[in-house]
């Protein structure tokens, strides 16, 4: 009789424990493969929020945010990606990213976690697939303002011509209540294209070159290799897309350059791009001032 006492006891005791560490993965972020991306799941479908209704397409619940205006990318270069979400009166909310190029439904590019204290990467396989996407941690499910939340990280795309991608995301706008019951699930997608400008390949080394800002010169530098003699220009934007810097159709001989770019007022902190232009064509290459 004592023994059985002993049992039951040990029962009730034990599942709460496990029970609250089972709650705290969730919201340590989302399940691999739950953004509805070919071959994946949904967070309603993918073990921790079973049965839930899955709303789509409804940008005024979550958006994504791509550092290209034009929604194009250029093989090889890194982009920023902002994913965000409002729905009041929601406190907490969590979120899941996966690139897919359209034309084989594989993965496209490599995302970089640049906020290792708000994101982390998960990876899962599909098929023969080995995906990596980023999720939230626990720290970053807090409302930054009322009903508001937002994850910002980067993506490099492929080195070749996949043709169009689309960046696969969902978010969860959670009650709050510990569990994985009574959550609302957001799905969307937003769809990128090669840039027309890609042959600037043909002119330019757009992998190797680099760009960097000199504080105690007010200077940035922009190294590049030009594959043969072109008149260049130069422009730099803040992350507004205002013209902090002009150079028009300089003359450049091939071979590597080296273009220090003495600006007239003192740059503040921030996301700038350096903008190449050569024949109509074009490439950007990201600074990042702190």
């Amino acid at each position: 009789m004592n023994f059985k006492k002993i049992l039951i006891i040990t029962s009730i005791i034990t599942f709460p424990i496990l029970f609250g560490q089972f709650t705290y993965k969730k919201s340590a972020g989302a399940h691999p493969g739950s953004t509805g991306a070919p071959g994946d799941n949904t967070c309603a479908k993918s073990g921790c929020h079973v049965g839930t209704p899955v709303t789509y397409n409804d940008t005024a619940v979550n958006k994504l945010i791509f550092s290209q205006l034009d929604s194009t990318y250029l093989p090889g270069q890194t982009y920023t990606i902002t994913v965000r979400t409002y729905n009041p009166p929601v406190q907490r909310f969590g979120f899941e990213f996966q690139a897919i190029a359209d034309a084989t439904s594989l993965e496209a590019g490599t995302v970089v976690v640049t906020d290792v204290i708000r994101t982390h990467e998960v990876t899962h396989m599909v098929g023969s697939d080995f995906r990596t996407s980023v999720t939230h941690n626990t720290v970053s499910t807090p409302e930054i303002s009322p009903g508001f939340n937002e994850w910002t990280f980067d993506w490099t795309a492929p080195a070749t011509n996949v043709g169009d991608i689309t960046f696969y995301y969902a978010t969860n706008s959670t009650n709050n209540n510990n569990a994985s019951s009574g959550d609302k699930i957001f799905c969307n997608t937003f769809r990128i294209k090669i840039s027309p400008l890609f042959s600037i390949n043909e002119l330019v080394d757009v992998q190797n070159s680099n760009a960097f800002y000199d504080g105690e010169t007010n200077q940035i530098i922009f190294n590049y290799f030009l594959k043969s003699d072109k008149k260049v220009s130069i422009n730099v934007f803040d992350s507004f897309g205002r013209e902090v810097y002009k150079q028009k159709n300089k003359s450049k001989n091939a071979g590597q350059q080296k273009d220090e770019l003495s600006l007239k007022n003192q740059m503040s902190p921030g996301v700038y791009y350096v903008n190449l232009s050569i024949d109509n064509k074009s490439f950007s290459k990201k600074i990042i001032i702190k």
